[in-house]
């Protein structure tokens, strides 16, 4: 993180996109022993009360805090009131969130295959990302453009 925030390079927008969700019946629905694991094949995961969901992105957020990166989440909670100029040395790191999106899609993944980690990709797959580039862009940017709720 800390050689990607080079003054020498010319970064519009610098962004991390979530990882997707596993959907293994299994704590954060991650991958564990292949004798488990598949037992059930793919299934919902309840992230209400699950720790583990979303570890990754628990640690990539406190290590670029750490870096002193403001880190802020492309979605609708990016406010106009709180932009600023291009020209100030803010160090933004826009997250594109993508895993909480994924945790409903259980049923994406190849059947029988007992592949719970990978994708049957359709291009409505991809939609929060590219909307949430949108939101980040239109911020940075400051392109006037108010989005609905």
């Amino acid at each position: 993180l800390r050689t990607l925030f080079n003054p020498s390079y010319d970064f519009v927008l610098l962004a991390w996109r979530e990882t997707w969700a596993q959907h293994f019946a299994t704590r954060g629905g991650e991958f564990v022993d292949s004798r488990k694991v598949f037992r059930k094949g793919c299934v919902p995961l309840d992230v209400s009360n699950d720790d583990l969901f979303g570890w990754r992105e628990r640690i990539f957020t406190k290590m670029a805090k750490k870096e002193g990166f403001h880190v802020l989440t492309a979605d609708n909670s990016l406010s106009k009131n709180n932009q600023f100029s291009m020209s100030e040395q803010r160090k933004d790191l826009f997250v594109l969130p993508f895993l909480e999106f994924t945790s409903h899609l259980h049923d994406l993944h190849l059947v029988g295959e007992k592949d719970c980690t990978h994708y049957c990709h359709s291009p409505f797959l991809w939609a929060p990302i590219w909307r949430s580039l949108r939101l980040a862009l239109d911020y940075r940017m400051d392109t006037g453009l108010d989005h609905p709720q």
